[in-house]
């Protein structure tokens, strides 16, 4: 999840620079609606920093502009790696169809090490998630049932 916000962090400010660089003229009887495009990307810079602390990013977003900053080192979770068993840690066969869902979908797997079972979400890339995860004998593992 932390790649996928840092990459939205991302967008989201190349947006904001390509507005700033623009130097497009705004008439003054347009002043106010040119105003509330700012406002709108101040705002949706502030909920893309409030999701960022949610998930472990430290952010902070310039209210006049919308840009975001990100401070410190960004790992990933050890639980939740493409590949690798979110149970032991193991190496990842996959296995069956692809599940289509909306806007990406989920590859099925079994671990290879202790033999639980799982799908990898994705949109495009590897969503940070595993969803259904159960050990060998189907049982659900707690806390990856979603």
């Amino acid at each position: 999840m932390k790649k996928q916000l840092l990459s939205l962090i991302e967008r989201h400010n190349a947006t904001v620079a390509a507005l700033n660089r623009s130097e497009l003229p705004v008439p003054g009887d347009k002043m106010f609606r040119a105003m509330e495009i700012w406002h709108k990307l101040a705002c949706e810079g502030s909920d893309i920093t409030i999701m960022a602390r949610e998930n472990g990013i430290d952010a902070k977003c310039n209210m006049q502009t919308g840009q975001i900053t990100v401070y410190g080192s960004i790992r990933e979770s050890d639980k939740d790696t493409e590949g690798v068993c979110p149970v032991c840690g193991g190496e990842l066969e996959y296995n069956g169809d692809d599940i289509k869902t909306c806007g990406g979908g989920m590859h099925p797997w079994t671990c290879q090490k202790c033999g639980a079972t799982g799908a990898e979400g994705y949109n495009e890339v590897f969503d940070g998630q595993h969803y259904n995860v159960r050990d060998k004998d189907g049982t659900p593992v707690p806390g990856r049932e979603g």
